[in-house]
């Protein structure tokens, strides 16, 4: 079990370019204390070397873009504060000159984009440089992270013999990040994919809420639920990146707030859960603590819109019918879906009997609950583990597809309800399990209240972080 004595918190993940987080690494280009040409040849050389993290690379982009971001520090008249910096793309969105497979081997032989949608672009005109495209589950529709066409990254924090599952569906970005291959990168999140990644590789993972960022240019799993997002070595990087992707850059870093005027919210029968595992617990605990040590108000009550959007998703949920409605030109084409992923096949099919009933009362719970969810939480941040264990081994998920639903089902337990609702939240690293594999803590906060949970994690993230 994790201790404050043993390793409460996940240690300093290695980098190819030698800085703790993006912002620190533009403020070494602006100092000249690094290169962003010779960092993105690092990056790209690193990216690699990491086996099944990306799909496709943009290496002359990419190059391009470094020199020009060059030629603008020398000229000392940077674009943004991660001007040069690089980043990678899921494939599920698209890049001018790339194909997008969303995963899946019925797209590898598409055409390449003609242009950027409207998020690369706004990257791009913020001089983020394009690596390319990381790899994700087919169709973004597993929490596991697997991948038959394109290959499984493997979690860097798996022991030799042993590899854990990266977490799905952003799967590549989260390795790439976690393995030190790229400062940033971006994933999507319509039922936890953003969240899950980070927690089990242990990196900080935003999922925004639905309006905060324009969707053009996605191929979405659920339409009107998925949502880009940024994956960070750092709570501040996600802060910027965000600003970057709402078309508002920052002028300069953010500052940190003080805990003593921030409220957060803990319903320990989440926390009694079966699925919730002793040392995820006692991680949670333990940074709840520290929270509190540092000045943070901790209400511990029961968060009933929470339960209720639990019970909804029980009872068969939009994600389900979107994904079916979406893929049912290939389910109902016998040559094409033999070509799925079985898994996401079988999964996509299990709608097909959906009742029509059950489908419009989620939706209506959606609307009601997320209205429900502001009344409950009102400006505090709800605490929860991420995920309700670590990540576990892809030998045995492989072995048992019985077991490998399982944990489809056990990964997204903790952060559906906040899909459902519409709840913006961001996974931080709280701790190691015993076997020295990250656990998450997510912060989530009331739909449209991004401001509100990012600056919560600002916050919090020397406690919860470091210690």
């Amino acid at each position: 079990m994790t201790t404050r004595s043993s390793r409460p918190m996940v240690p300093p993940l290695p980098t190819a370019w030698g800085f703790d987080d993006a912002c620190a690494l533009a403020r070494a280009y602006a100092q000249g204390a690094a290169d962003p040409v010779a960092v993105t040849e690092r990056c790209l050389q690193k990216a690699k070397e990491l086996p099944c993290a990306y799909i496709s690379y943009s290496e002359e982009r990419a190059l391009r873009e470094a020199e020009a971001a060059r030629a603008r520090y020398k000229a000392g008249a940077p674009l943004s504060l991660l001007d040069g910096v690089p980043l990678g793309w899921k494939d599920i969105i698209a890049v001018g000159g790339s194909v997008t497979t969303a995963g899946s081997e019925l797209r590898r032989d598409l055409a390449p984009e003609k242009a950027d949608a409207p998020l690369p672009l706004m990257a791009a005109r913020a001089g983020l440089v394009c690596t390319g495209k990381t790899n994700t589950t087919e169709f973004a529709y597993s929490s596991i992270g697997t991948n038959p066409h394109y290959g499984t990254p493997v979690n860097p924090h798996s022991k030799a013999g042993d590899g854990r599952i990266p977490g799905g569906s952003s799967s590549g970005s989260a390795v790439a990040v976690a393995a030190g291959a790229l400062p940033l990168a971006i994933g999507s999140d319509t039922g936890g994919s953003i969240r899950i990644p980070a927690a089990f590789n242990g990196i900080v993972g935003f999922k925004p809420s639905v309006a905060r960022y324009p969707r053009e240019g996605m191929t979405f799993l659920a339409r009107t639920m998925d949502t880009a997002g940024p994956m960070t070595r750092s709570v501040r990087d996600a802060v910027v990146l965000d600003r970057i992707l709402c078309g508002c850059p920052c002028a300069e870093l953010p500052s940190v707030p003080s805990l003593k005027s921030q409220r957060f919210v803990l319903d320990e029968a989440l926390l009694a859960d079966p699925s919730v595992t002793p040392c995820v617990l006692e991680a949670t605990r333990q940074a709840v603590q520290r929270l509190e040590q540092a000045g943070a108000v901790v209400e511990r009550r029961r968060v009933e819109p929470f339960h209720a959007a639990m019970a909804s998703i029980r009872s068969g949920w939009l994600l389900m019918a979107e994904a079916f409605t979406g893929m049912r030109e290939i389910l109902d084409d016998p040559a094409r879906a033999a070509k799925l992923d079985p898994i996401i096949r079988k999964r996509a099919e299990a709608a097909r009997t959906m009742p029509v009933d059950a489908a419009v009362r989620s939706y209506w719970d959606r609307e009601n609950l997320r209205a429900a969810m502001r009344r409950d939480l009102g400006n505090a941040v709800l605490l929860t583990p991420a995920v309700p264990h670590a990540a576990p081994a892809i030998a045995a998920l492989e072995a048992d597809e019985a077991v490998f639903f399982h944990y489809i089902a056990n990964n997204i337990r903790l952060t559906t309800p906040g899909n459902l609702t519409d709840m913006p939240g961001i996974s931080l690293p709280a701790g190691l399990d015993k076997d020295g594999l990250p656990i998450g803590l997510l912060l989530s906060a009331p739909s449209g209240a991004d401001e509100n949970v990012l600056q919560a994690a600002l916050a919090a993230e020397e406690a919860v972080c470091k210690g």
